[in-house]
């Protein structure tokens, strides 16, 4: 079967093992989003909202890249990020 959106979301198998879940997302509101493809017991699938444009600038940017945080500003006023 070749189902559209609309029967997926309303598939009696797919709510039966809880497959969509409902996220927040502080702009656009809260959701249902399709969950995990499979299970699994050691190594549990969490459930996330996409990040808004720059909320991890800092963390990858300092954190993981080297740059202090006084680079930031310039970095922002040459429109890098």
């Amino acid at each position: 079967a070749v189902n559209s959106i609309e029967e997926l979301f309303r598939d009696p198998q797919l709510r039966y093992r809880g497959y969509f879940t409902e996220i927040e997302h502080p702009i656009a509101g809260r959701f249902e989003y399709p969950g995990a493809p499979f299970k699994m017991k050691e190594t549990p699938w969490q459930a996330g909202r996409a990040p808004l444009l720059g909320e991890h600038n800092e963390e990858i940017l300092c954190g993981r890249l080297g740059y202090s945080k006084e680079d930031l500003p310039a970095l922002r006023q040459q429109g890098v990020i």
